[in-house]
């Protein structure tokens, strides 16, 4: 406790070490905390060695108005001290070694008081520290294990603190364990990290790091040349920025990589000959020539086999000496040539591969003849006798055999014989010069004529071979014939057997006609037999021996008189074998009692009672069985489903129906008497109905059942869409035939998150509505009702989508020869993407399509024609939903000639040649200039007609380059300029001439050339061919030959030159005196 107070003391007297007119803060702490963090709590009886650092905001104010900082403002200070010192705290006492080192600043801020959080917060530390202490001196007590007295400071206030507040004292050393970065006994020496990994000097806690490493604690390679600030180093090598390349990042590269035909020199790209670009991708020749071929002045010279502007063409051998078309290196040769250069004449057909073509003519295998080997040959040419057709012999009349080697019999002997030299040797049972007869038996004993191997006998005789007498008629086959009689079959006579015969002669008693008997009067049966009855019974009976017996219920002679039952049991008259029975009997026999009405023929009647037949009731059975519990199953607007019962079987039920208000019309009709239930339909909606039901049984009917019902208001028939737009859909549906108040229509978004409804009331009798104001792309349900007295019926629902609305404001903007830039604005419906068509306007077939995103507002398009009008449409789809395509024509540019170059040039002339513009030009615009500075002149000239149109200009000036553009021109377009640089030969000097010749020397004098030169290139030959030269200045325009031989003739030529040009040269000779 007495470490405690002590603690207490010393902070109370640390706190009030300042101006007397500051004010004091004290606060008595009593309260027990956790332990801090700042302490290192080492085994019982080691020293303990706390470090606290404390930033205390101090308020100004009343409580602390003592002024706490500098002149210089808000920056930190500590208490007052002398420089340099700090203040530290010792016990004395060797058993309890506790050390406590503290840095308090005190920063001025502005505060409120001694209640403020940064004040409360002060205390709490300092109620800390107490605890800390109490519970250390605890762990201490012992009075073992610290320091001598000898290794401890004296406790001085301005004593140097152990450990400088960056490390913590360890009695385990008696001395300093620094945190990293510092070091020495007290922790007051800055330390390198890692002490720079012995890759360098460590001054004043910095690292100067040795050659080759870098960082903080030279652990890091160091980059050649810091990567010359471009680019990072990395483990020792530097990862260049953009732009830049090399081991130290010194290399310029080229933004746009170079392609193998340029190399990269200060982030340029240095084409080869050939090509151009900011890649050196682009051939100054059409396609890089395929890569079959030099690009040499702007033209391919094709590899050899390939020709073609672009060398993209194969050349075909012997350029098919012009006997066929080249395509791919291919002869396709004309007709009569053949082979790989169509160099060989063809046969027809190729000899149908059925023999060899030499020169031209077929020359066939064994087999096969004709000018192209299509005919088979016949065996011997059919020996003449027949025609050869596909290598079978077509025999002529009389011959035959593979070869019509053989003569013909007459029809082949109709296969019936052999063919001998033309003769037929007929086969058994034929004869005849072709066979074609048949022979007949025993060649009818010569009796007939033998008609295709049948006999035809002569009269009188018959048989296969007319061998037998004939009977005659042959017996009719009503008989055999023997020996020329005839013997009758059964039932016929007669010498032929013509006649039939009847039975028993009919008894002498009637005639016999084709053999049936017609009885005598009195007589009757088949054979006249029997005894004949008056009038036959009537068919009322049977005859016996000329005498009636009369079947059942007849009577009489001839049983003509019908008999009555039990002869009416005398209780009435029989006429006519009916009963007509006396007052109150009845029955066939007037055997039976009789009923009311004789229950009017509707019932039975019983011992003089009525049973009555189903359905009917009564005394009398008059009455009809009534139906009964009508009930209503099912009610719609125009119709009402009926119900009822009956126990008796009826014919059928009368169903009536009137409405209930004044003047309706009664209806009825009928259902069959085996149904109990009924529909009366075409009912009028919305209305009261009487019904009554009856019973109807053979035309009578019984009393009714009957109820009241009102049918119900229909839901709208025939709703759909007349059209359906973007933000507006027409609606139709049929009218009724009722009277009725008008309509309800609902149109309702789908979405979730859209409750409302539009909701519009209609007047009777309109059956059309237009709704507008809706949203594009959007699903709606739309509902009908009719409505009458306020009354709704029921709804009828359909679900319309509108249409997606187009891009708005669809636009062609930077429109070139091949491009253009489309514009628009997106739809205002959700929408999956967009499809963008675009083609020729004079083209509908030649269309491309692209899918874009439904986010996209623009798109570029290309590979477009020059000079050509197009179409572009824009339509948004949703699923199988699009909208209504949205269109913008545009015109390409022309586009500008291509591959100008110039083909020669004179002194005062350039020609020039270029490829004609795809655009159909009208005429093509030359601009033209010196690039030394002048007025521009400009021409033009038509476009030709081949592939190629041409330009001489003329009129220059000799030696002079020119700038020159040429343009396309078509009406009031004019394309971008294809340029180029070109220049004028320098012109021969004028008038050259000998004058003043020696013998040893002569004269040259000339006139200067227009152009600009360099120099005179004089050039004198002998006769001998001794060749010699001379350069003569510019400004000169005469110069004397010296040295000549005397007597001898010299050509002399002289040339005007600049730089690398020189001009024609001027001609002259001259000879020396003698």
């Amino acid at each position: 406790m007495a470490l405690s107070a002590w603690v207490v003391a010393f902070m109370a007297i640390f706190l009030s070490h300042q101006d007397a007119s500051g004010g004091l803060i004290k606060r008595i702490i009593r309260q027990k905390r956790e332990t801090g963090i700042n302490v290192t709590l080492p085994e019982d009886n080691q020293p303990v060695v706390f470090n606290h650092v404390y930033n205390i905001n101090v308020p100004v104010g009343s409580l602390c108005s003592v002024d706490l900082d500098p002149p210089s403002g808000d920056s930190e200070f500590a208490l007052p001290s002398e420089p340099g010192k700090h203040y530290q705290e010792h016990t004395l006492n060797e058993d309890n070694q506790i050390v406590f080192t503290h840095r308090i600043n005190i920063p001025r801020r502005a505060c409120g008081c001694a209640a403020a959080p940064d004040i409360k917060e002060l205390l709490s530390r300092l109620e800390e520290l107490e605890e800390l202490v109490s519970s250390l001196q605890e762990q201490c007590g012992s009075g073992s294990g610290c320091c001598s007295s000898a290794q401890t400071a004296k406790g001085t206030i301005d004593a140097t603190p152990y450990c400088s507040g960056r490390g913590n004292y360890s009695n385990d050393v008696c001395g300093c364990i620094c945190e990293q970065g510092w070091k020495g006994p007290n922790c007051s020496e800055p330390e390198c990290s890692q002490n720079c990994n012995e890759r360098g000097q460590c001054i004043n806690g910095q690292c100067i790091c040795d050659y080759g490493y870098t960082g903080y604690d030279c652990g890091e390679l160091a980059c050649p040349g810091d990567c010359n600030d471009q680019g990072k180093c990395v483990d020792g090598k530097c990862v260049c920025f953009d732009s830049y390349a090399g081991d130290d990042c010194g290399l310029e590269v080229c933004l746009v990589p170079c392609s193998e035909y340029g190399n990269c020199v200060n982030g340029q790209c240095i084409c080869m000959e050939g090509f151009t670009g900011v890649d050196c991708s682009q051939s100054l020749c059409l396609n890089n020539c395929n890569n079959r071929g030099r690009c040499v002045e702007e033209e391919c010279v094709c590899d050899e086999g390939y020709t073609g502007e672009d060398c993209s063409e194969l050349i075909c051998p012997n350029d098919c000496y012009d006997r066929g078309r080249c395509i791919n290196g291919t002869c396709y040769c004309e007709t009569g040539f053949t082979g790989e250069d169509c160099g060989d004449l063809a046969c027809p057909n190729d000899c149908h591969h059925n023999g060899r073509c030499e020169n031209g003519v077929c020359v066939c295998n064994e087999g096969f003849t004709g000018d192209d080997c299509s005919l088979q040959r016949c065996p011997n040419d059919c020996h003449n006798q027949g025609r050869c057709i596909n290598g079978q012999c077509v025999c002529n009349e009389g011959f035959l055999g593979p070869d019509c080697g053989e003569v013909r019999c007459l029809n082949d002997c109709q296969n019936r014989g052999q063919c001998v030299n033309g003769q037929c040797v007929c086969d058994e049972g034929f004869v005849g010069e072709d066979c074609s007869q048949r022979r007949c038996p025993n060649d009818c004993h010569k009796r007939g004529k033998c008609v295709d191997g049948q006999c035809v006998c002569e009269e009188a005789f018959t048989g296969l071979d007319c061998n037998e007498l004939r009977c005659p008629n042959d017996c009719n086959n009503h008989g055999r014939c023997i020996d020329g009689q005839c013997v009758c079959d059964e039932g016929y006579t007669a010498e032929d057997c013509s006649e039939l015969t009847c039975p028993q002669d009919c008894n002498h008693r009637g005639r016999c006609v084709n053999g049936v008997c017609e009885c005598n009067e009195g007589f009757l049966g088949e054979d006249c037999g029997e005894l004949a009855c008056v009038n036959n019974c009537n068919n009322q009976g049977r005859c016996l021996n000329g005498q009636c017996v009369c079947d059942e219920g007849f009577t009489g002679i001839d049983c003509g008189q019908r008999k009555c039952p039990d002869d009416c049991n005398n209780r009435g008259q029989c006429i006519d074998g009916v009963c007509l029975c006396d007052e109150g009997y009845e029955g066939p026999a007037c055997a039976e009692q009789s009923c009311p009405n004789n229950c009017n023929d509707l019932g039975r009647c019983v011992a003089g009672r009525c049973i009555c037949e189903e359905g009917f009731i009564g005394d009398d059975c008059s009455d009809v069985s009534p139906p009964k519990d009508l009930t209503v199953t099912e009610v719609t607007d125009k119709t009402i489903n009926l119900e009822w019962a009956n126990e008796n079987v009826v014919s059928e039920y009368l169903i009536s129906y009137i409405p209930t208000s004044i003047d309706g019309l009664e209806l009825q009709f009928r259902v069959p008497g085996n149904k109990t239930s009924a529909t009366i339909q075409e009912l009028e909606p919305g209305v009261e109905y009487f019904i009554r039901v009856f019973a109807i049984l053979r035309n009578k009917k019984s009393i009714p059942i009957n109820a009241r019902i009102a049918t119900y208001l229909p839901a709208p028939d025939g709703l759909k869409f007349k059209s359906v737009k973007e933000t507006s859909v027409d609606v139709e549906w049929d009218a009724f035939n009722f009277p009725f108040h008008g309509w309800e229509i609902i149109f309702k978004s789908m979405k979730e998150e859209d409750n409302g409804a539009i909701r519009s009331s209609l007047k009777s009798p309109q059956t059309t509505y237009l709704q507008q104001g809706l949203a594009p792309g959007q699903q709606y349900n739309v509902s009908l009702v009719v409505v009458k007295n306020e009354i709704r019926g029921p709804a009828v629902s359909r679900i319309v989508t509108t249409k997606l609305d187009a891009p708005a404001q669809i636009e062609a903007k930077d429109v070139t020869d091949t491009t253009a830039l489309i514009t628009w604005f997106r739809p205002l419906a959700e929408i999956d993407g967009l499809e963008l068509t675009y083609g020729p306007k004079n083209t509908p077939g030649d269309r491309t399509s692209i899918d874009l995103s439904e986010d996209e507002s623009q798109y570029s398009i290309g590979n477009l024609k020059p000079h050509m009008e197009y179409e572009v449409t824009l339509v948004s789809r949703r699923g199988l939903m699009a909208s209504d395509p949205i269109t913008e024509t545009f015109v390409t540019d022309l586009d500008a000639p291509q591959n100008l170059r110039r083909i020669s040039q004179t002194d005062r002339t350039i020609t020039l040649e270029w490829k004609n513009s795809q655009a159909m030009p009208d005429v093509y615009r030359i601009k033209y200039a010196p690039l030394s500075g002048g007025d521009h002149a400009e021409v033009t000239v038509p476009r030709s007609n081949q592939a190629t149109s041409k330009v001489t200009l003329s009129g220059l000036r000799p030696g002079t380059e020119y700038g020159i553009g040429v343009t396309s021109v078509k009406e009031d377009k004019e394309s971008f300029p294809s340029t180029i640089n070109a220049g004028t030969d320098l012109d021969s000097p004028k008038d050259l001439e000998v004058v003043d010749p020696t013998e040893t020397a002569f004269t040259l004098r000339w006139k200067r050339p227009l152009a600009k030169i360099d120099r005179y290139r004089l050039t004198y030959v002998t006769p001998l061919g001794k060749k010699n030269e001379i350069e003569i200045p510019a400004d000169s325009t005469s110069y004397i030959l010296r040295s000549l031989d005397a007597g001898m003739e010299y050509t002399i030529t002289l040339v005007a030159e600049k730089g690398r040009l020189k001009s024609k040269p001027s001609t002259v000779t001259g000879s020396t005196g003698r």
